[in-house]
């Protein structure tokens, strides 16, 4: 099925692409001898011809160069095979020069007629994005969590502060915070972040550097989540230990877990590199784990920042969408 949606989406971005072609050539007066959605055998084709409308079924190759009525004019073609679309021009890929033919018209009229396929994409992306938005909101780089003991918040860095730029780079949207930290990777050196607070700007310049202890395993920290293990760190203690993803911790120390929130909680208190007993429940079955975790050094800001809210601003909302775009 996954197939079958990404052809179908692919063959709209290909016909949208084609559709701008298609425009502007009859704009520019080049033919067009045939419009398609599809590839392969055509099911339906139609024409206007000097003698009304014509509609053939399973047209055959053959049967569309002999029928005389249809050589001067344009035919829409619906193909078997969803993938793409075609817009066949006069003089594209062959040696006509004729008057209709692409070949003879000026540099101008042969530039938008090329550029207009993906400047029809553009405009399908626009319209996109203006569903998007419209349905989850703009993506505001709003500090959604600021990690404790983490660089950011031990700078002064809180959530709800606006992100407006890393290292004099500009932020719009959330998104671009984690862009850009893949693509200006920290290196150790002091990060400067720029926030709006309560309708004011402040900068903070901090080292990235963390240190922490690492005992290698990911849960959701929401109080209305379980305290199952979703996932495990490659060559970490805890899956050293045997725990493995999907697991549930049962308590820690003897502290009884019944939601990812408390885990959060009690597992700030357990951040001394010292052993630290789990149990840990898998199916019907509750094991005893005693598991010390191992000095984890890297760079990090320590914030996320992500928060779709709706507006009624249609000044930021199309702000937004140029943004996405």
């Amino acid at each position: 099925m996954n197939i079958v949606v990404a052809l179908l989406i692919f063959t709209i971005i290909v016909v949208i692409h084609e559709l701008g072609h298609f425009i502007f050539a009859k704009k520019n007066g080049v033919g067009v001898p045939e419009f398609s959605v599809g590839m392969g055998p055509r099911l339906i084709t139609v024409a206007k011809t000097s003698k009304g409308m014509k509609v053939k079924f399973l047209c055959s190759q053959k049967a569309y160069d002999a029928d005389e009525d249809w050589q001067d004019v344009t035919k829409y073609s619906w193909k078997l095979l969803p993938i793409g679309g075609s817009c066949a021009m006069v003089g594209e890929d062959e040696d006509v020069y004729s008057e209709d033919s692409f070949n003879t018209k000026g540099k101008w009229a042969r530039f938008t007629i090329v550029f207009a396929g993906p400047f029809f994409n553009f405009i399908l992306a626009f319209v996109l994005s203006i569903i998007i938005i419209a349905q989850s909101g703009i993506d505001y780089p709003e500090v959604f969590a600021a990690y404790d003991n983490q660089p950011a918040k031990m700078a002064g860095i809180e959530e709800g502060d606006i992100i407006k730029s890393i290292n004099g780079h500009k932020i719009t949207i959330g998104r671009e915070v984690e862009t850009y930290m893949q693509l200006h990777p920290l290196d150790g050196s002091d990060v400067t972040v720029v926030v709006e607070r309560d309708g004011k700007e402040k900068t903070f310049t901090f080292s990235p550097k963390y240190k922490t202890n690492l005992f290698g395993f990911s849960y959701s920290a929401e109080e209305n989540h379980s305290a199952k293990i979703s996932a495990l760190s490659e060559d970490k203690p805890f899956e050293k230990a045997g725990v493995k993803a999907g697991d549930e911790i049962v308590s820690v120390n003897g502290e009884p877990v019944n939601n990812g929130a408390e885990l959060k909680t009690i597992m700030e208190k357990y951040n001394d590199g010292k052993e630290v007993t789990f149990e840990i429940r898998r199916g019907d079955t509750v094991k005893e784990y005693k598991i010390a975790p191992v000095a984890y050094e890297t760079n990090t800001l320590g914030v996320f920042a992500e928060a779709r809210e709706k507006t009624g601003n249609a000044f930021q909302v199309i702000k937004y969408i140029v943004v996405e775009v």
